[in-house]
């Protein structure tokens, strides 16, 4: 009860910067879906990710997905068939 008390309190007090702070919010989220948007339109979304995926690949980028050399890969062998799966 005590809980609920406090939590009431709390929120008449914030009630009235609720609205301004929506306003606010509402705001900054319009900019920055704006700026996304120019920033999609203008071809620089398409760059960014370039750039992203090259600076994520550790060393060459054909072998960044392969295990490491003198490994083995062993095949996984299911013990019961699965539904939908052919091989």
């Amino acid at each position: 009860m005590l809980l609920g008390e406090l939590s009431r309190e709390v929120l008449n007090r914030w009630q009235d910067r609720m609205p301004g702070f929506g306003n606010v919010a509402k705001a900054v989220f319009g900019a920055v879906l704006l700026v996304i948007g120019i920033a999609i339109v203008a071809g620089v979304d398409k760059q960014l990710e370039a750039a992203l995926v090259e600076a994520s690949r550790p060393g060459e980028p054909d072998h960044a997905f392969l295990p490491p050399s003198g490994t083995t890969v062993m095949p996984v062998r299911l013990s019961a068939p699965v539904a939908g799966f052919a091989g």
